[in-house]
């Protein structure tokens, strides 16, 4: 018996109930350009973007008279979905997500950004057993959001990228330094252009160094905006302050997203952008993609070789590949697939010997009817599948992504919470009121299979690969009891045949905690040899921020001692004293807050000196 099935999972995916309540246009926007790919037109001119908004404003004004009239509200803009950014996985290492705050073990050094009312801060700190020091500070003009580290070969440069935005002139802004010399940073390039960031990874390895970031921003679709903000210029600024205006003349970089099946208007138009940068040898030139389309959620996936972006639009998810060429001069949009249901995250696709292995879990439809009391499987009859999470295998022929096989559904009545792909097996995680760690064979792409189902009280949040010393592949799920408000780490165990066992458990905190790693994979960190991990957690009471420190022996599959590290919350006009990140260097580890760096001793936790921000 599955009571309120529809309700439930319907209310969990927000977008797909709230894109069902769109009024309907009366016809849909002229087609304007040429079909690229999928729902993607490529335009011929600027003129061209501007009739596909003037026709879409005309589509719009008609739907909100008839909205008016039946007292139907229209979608708005659905939540970023990049609070589950993808990460650089223990099997592709080149490829790193920026953060809030970044480390060098390599060096000792850590880089921290604090965002100030007017700009910000950008502070690099030398991270010793003795000694430790802040060796220099910069005033920015903007606010920081990210940052990442590379290293480029030809020049023997080490690269600091920030990534932020410009609040009163609303521009985003990248800027790279070299920190050869860390106490004098020298900016090289800065690139400012109109939107707000959103995520960013770097690409390092084959004597290349690239970047590769997304930004977004809305605009009301009833009346279509100036061409001053629907074609702005980009400016670049040199090493030397030269700086450079680069007008945009015919739009060739532009897509728009046309659907004839999807006859709803939307409040908002999304205008969302991929940057693409190559750092080798330091000769800065920046390509770049523009996708005009009605307000959804979107996030990117990067490998070495390819940029995803995903498009999460009415009940389905469009899958778009961006070639990265070796020359690395722009990106080429070059297949898509559309997928039933929805991808909950960037874990949740993965492309492996010329595949790619998709999780997506496909809600209720409003056509189908069950509601409160539903006895066997549920249609979703717009994609003829059952309700639930599938395991879904991709590949390219031509500029389709064609489905080789599929399995499914795993947990109809439950929802994904988490997923990884390591080596030849897919993991993804359930829950309602027990977890199931699903384990899929991926390795032949017409047949997958289901290997284990293991199931466990808590839900695990987030997997992180373990190093293992033989064949079994370990498992850190990070997660708890929901309505409990536990914290627990899980040791999965996953032998050669795909087996699934609980090597070990620890409990962090039973007393109704929370911790940022239940929505941001990155609050936890771990040391170079990927063995240590260090997770911030707060009591509800908000009176005390914590960090667990905890180690897993890959010989006997234990974990280590559990060691805790509390210190009281507070907040002043600089910000909170959260515990937000901490990285491990040798033989010290570093939390850090918006307004405090700490310097403890790793082996015993004593805090050893403390500094500002």
């Amino acid at each position: 018996m599955k009571k309120n099935l529809i309700k439930n999972l319907i209310v969990a995916t927000s977008f797909a109930a709230l894109s069902s309540c769109g009024g309907q246009g009366s016809n849909n926007p002229s087609p304007v350009g040429n079909l690229a790919l999928g729902k993607l037109y490529r335009v011929n001119s600027c003129t061209e973007v501007e009739n596909y908004l003037k026709d879409y404003a005309a589509v719009r004004s008609n739907a909100m008279e008839q909205d008016f009239d039946s007292g139907i509200a229209s979608p708005v803009p659905e939540g970023e979905a990049i609070n589950s950014p993808n990460e650089p996985t223990v099997d592709d290492p080149q490829v790193t997500q920026s953060d809030i705050a970044f480390s060098d073990p390599s060096r000792d050094l850590l880089y921290v950004t604090k965002r100030t009312e007017n700009g910000g801060l950008l502070k690099i700190f030398e991270a010793k057993l003795e000694n430790s020091q802040e060796l220099s500070s910069i005033e920015l003009d903007f606010q920081p959001r990210e940052l990442v580290t590379l290293y480029e070969p030809e020049t023997d440069s080490n690269l600091l990228v920030l990534f932020g935005e410009n609040i009163s002139t609303e521009q985003g802004i990248t800027v790279i330094y070299q920190v050869n010399e860390p106490s004098e940073p020298q900016a090289l390039f800065r690139y400012r252009y109109r939107g707000q960031f959103q995520e960013a990874r770097s690409i390092q390895g084959n004597n290349q160094a690239a970047l590769v970031w997304s930004a977004g921003d809305y605009f009301g679709s009833e009346k279509p905006p100036t061409s001053e903000i629907l074609f702005p210029s980009s400016f670049t600024t040199d090493s030397e302050g030269q700086t450079n205006e680069e007008t945009l003349s015919d739009c060739s970089n532009h897509l728009v997203y046309q659907n004839e099946e999807d006859t709803r208007s939307y409040s908002w138009m999304k205008r969302s952008q991929l940057f693409y940068l190559s750092l080798n040898n330091l000769n800065f030139s920046v390509s770049s993609e523009t996708i005009i389309s009605p307000a959804g959620g979107n996030f990117i996936h990067v490998n070495p070789d390819h940029v995803f972006l995903i498009e999460k639009n009415n009940g389905s998810s469009e899958v778009y590949q961006f070639d990265l060429p070796e020359t690395r001069e722009k990106f080429d949009l070059s297949a898509y697939a559309q997928v039933p249901g929805s991808i909950k995250d960037q874990f949740f696709l993965d492309e492996h010997e010329g595949t790619i292995n998709i999780f997506h879990q496909v809600w209720p439809s409003n056509e189908s009817t069950c509601v409160d009391v539903c006895e066997g499987p549920v249609i979703n009859k717009s994609s003829d599948l059952e309700t639930g999470t599938y395991f879904s295998s991709y590949q390219q022929s031509g500029n389709q992504f064609i489905n080789t096989g599929r399995i499914g559904p795993f947990a109809p009545d439950e929802i994904t919470y988490s997923a990884r792909f390591v080596g030849p097996w897919g993991y993804v995680i359930t829950f309602r009121q027990i977890d199931p760690l699903f384990v899929v064979d991926r390795r032949d792409p017409s047949n997958p299979k289901l290997l284990d189902e293991f199931k466990i009280e808590e839900v695990s949040y987030h997997l992180q690969p373990v190093p293992s010393l033989n064949d079994n592949q370990l498992l850190l799920g990070i997660g708890g009891l929901p309505n409990q408000g536990s914290i627990v780490a899980n040791l999965f165990s996953i032998d050669t045949e795909g087996k699934v066992s609980l090597a070990d458990q620890v409990t962090i905190d039973d007393e109704h905690a929370y911790s940022l790693g239940f929505q941001d994979y990155r609050a936890l960190t771990y040391d170079t040899a990927g063995l240590q991990f260090a997770l911030p957690y707060t009591d509800y009471n908000g009176e005390t921020t914590h960090l667990a420190v905890f180690s897993v022996d890959p010989e006997t599959q234990k974990f280590g001692e559990l060691k805790k590290l509390n210190k009281p919350y507070v907040y002043n006009a600089n910000g909170g004293s959260e515990i937000l990140r901490a990285f491990f260097f040798e033989g010290v580890l570093t939390p850090l807050s918006e307004i405090e760096v700490w310097i403890h001793d790793l082996s015993n936790l004593e805090e050893i000196t403390q500094f500002n921000l």
